[in-house]
This record gives C-alpha cells, structure tokens and sequence, in this order.
C-alpha cells in the first residue's frame, strides 16, 4: 500500500513538474507576444512618421514654390512693359554691336593664330 501510494505521489510529482513546465512556456509565449505586439506599434509608429515627414516635406517644397511664385509675380509688377519700338530698336543695335565684336575677336584669333 505504502508502495502504491509512493508511487502515485511520485506520478503526481511528475504531472506537477510538467504542469510547471508547460506554465513557464505558455508565460515566456505570453511575453514574447507581448514584445511583437509592442513591435509592431513601434512598427506602425515609424511608418505614421515616416508618412508625416513625407507630408512635411512636401508642405516645404510647396510653400517654397508658392514663395517663389509670388516673388515672381512681384517681379513681373515691378518691370516696366518693354513693348515700345525704342526698346526693339535698341535690342537690334546691341546685338550688331555684340556681332560686330564677336567678328573683331574671331579676326583678331585668326591673324594671331596666323603668326604663330
């Protein structure tokens, strides 16, 4: 009878040390989802800031367009219309003096080229 008992006692013994056991798994299982759940709000964190930051930054690139927009709307204000005949005149004389030079430079390569 003792022997019996012994023996359940050491079957109890067993089912307890495996009870145990399993307990210890099912808790670092229960940590180990708690860390993935943890990662994957990070996860989700980075991805809003990253999605934010792109927003941000598109903010930037459009107020520094509309900046240079108005700026250059300003500009297109403030110079006068150069529609007269005088400017057009004007225009044609600078280029056949720019013309002219860019001959006498081209003149002046050649005949030192020549001398060498």
């Amino acid at each position: 009878e003792q022997l019996q008992k012994d023996e359940n006692n050491d079957e109890q013994l067993q089912k307890d040390e495996n009870n145990d056991e399993q307990l210890q798994k099912e808790e670092k299982n229960d940590e180990q989802l708690q860390k993935d759940e943890k990662n994957e709000e990070q996860l989700q964190k980075d991805e809003n800031n990253d999605e934010q930051l792109q927003k941000d930054e598109n903010n930037e690139e459009q107020l520094q367009k509309d900046e240079n927009n108005e700026q250059f709307q300003k500009d297109e204000k403030k110079e006068p219309p150069q529609k007269d005949e005088n400017n057009e005149e004007q225009f044609q004389k600078d280029e056949k003096k720019e013309q002219l030079q860019k001959d006498e430079n081209n003149d002046e390569q050649l005949s030192s080229e020549g001398r060498e």
